[in-house]
C-alpha cells in the first residue's frame, strides 16, 4: 500500500511487557484505534485463544482491529456486526460508525438464533426498534437467521457474503459456561475465513 509519509511514523519501544507497552503508547499518543497484525491464524481464533491479541482487546479502552496475515485491507465498505441483541451492542455500533464515517457504506447487524419463539421474537423486535431509533441511516440493517448451528451459520454467512470486516463486542467472562461457549466457538470457527475483526471491550461502551 502507498502511504503519505507525512501521516505515518515509525517508533520502536523496548520492554518485557508487550501488551502494556502497546497500550501505554496508544494512550500517550491519544490513539482512536489499535491495529494489530495476526500471523498464522484467523483473527477470530486468535481472539479466543488467550493470545497477545486477546490480552490487548481485554485491556484496551479503544477499539482493536486484528488483521490476518495475507489480508488485503486496502479498502472496506461492508461490515457485519455479530450481535446478541444487547444494549451494549448499540453503543459499540455507534463507535464503529463514528470511527469509519463515510468509509463503511453498509452495516449488517447479524443475530443468529437457535429457535423462533415468542420470547426471541419479542427481544428481536425490541432491539430492532432501538436500532432504528438510534440510527436514521438506511445503510444499517438488522438481519435475523434461525438455525440450531449458530457458529456454523455465522461462519458460512461471512464466507458467502464476502464480508470486508467483522465487528464484535468483547464481553466479560464471569462464569464457567461462557468460557466453554467461547472454546466451542474457537473449535467451530478455526477454519473460518480470514477477514479482519474489529472488537470493542464491553467495559469501554
Amino acid at each position: 500500500a502507498n502511504f503519505n509519509s507525512q501521516n505515518v511514523t515509525l517508533d520502536v519501544k523496548n520492554g518485557e511487557d508487550v501488551e502494556n507497552e502497546i497500550l501505554n503508547y496508544a494512550k500517550n499518543s491519544q490513539a482512536l484505534l489499535l491495529v494489530l497484525g495476526v500471523k498464522g491464524m484467523s483473527p477470530i481464533k486468535e481472539l479466543f485463544l488467550g493470545s497477545t491479541t486477546k490480552m490487548l482487546i481485554s485491556k484496551s479502552k479503544i477499539p482493536v482491529i486484528a488483521v490476518p496475515e495475507g489480508s488485503k485491507l486496502e479498502e472496506f465498505e461492508s461490515l457485519v456486526y455479530a450481535t446478541t441483541l444487547a444494549d451494549e451492542d448499540i453503543i459499540a455500533i455507534k463507535k464503529i460508525c463514528h470511527l469509519f464515517d463515510s468509509i463503511i457504506t453498509k452495516i449488517e447487524v447479524l443475530h443468529v438464533s437457535e429457535k423462533e419463539d415468542n420470547s426471541s421474537v419479542s427481544k428481536i423486535e425490541a432491539f430492532r426498534k432501538n436500532l432504528k431509533a438510534q440510527f436514521s441511516s438506511s445503510n444499517i440493517e438488522l438481519k435475523i437467521i434461525y438455525n440450531n448451528d449458530v457458529f456454523g451459520t455465522l461462519k458460512n454467512y461471512l464466507k458467502d457474503q464476502e464480508v470486508d470486516i467483522l465487528g464484535m463486542l468483547e464481553r466479560e467472562k464471569r462464569v464457567v459456561w461462557k468460557n466453554l461457549f467461547h472454546r466451542d466457538l474457537v473449535t467451530r470457527l478455526e477454519t473460518s475465513t480470514n477477514i479482519p475483526l474489529i472488537s470493542i471491550r464491553q467495559e469501554s461502551v
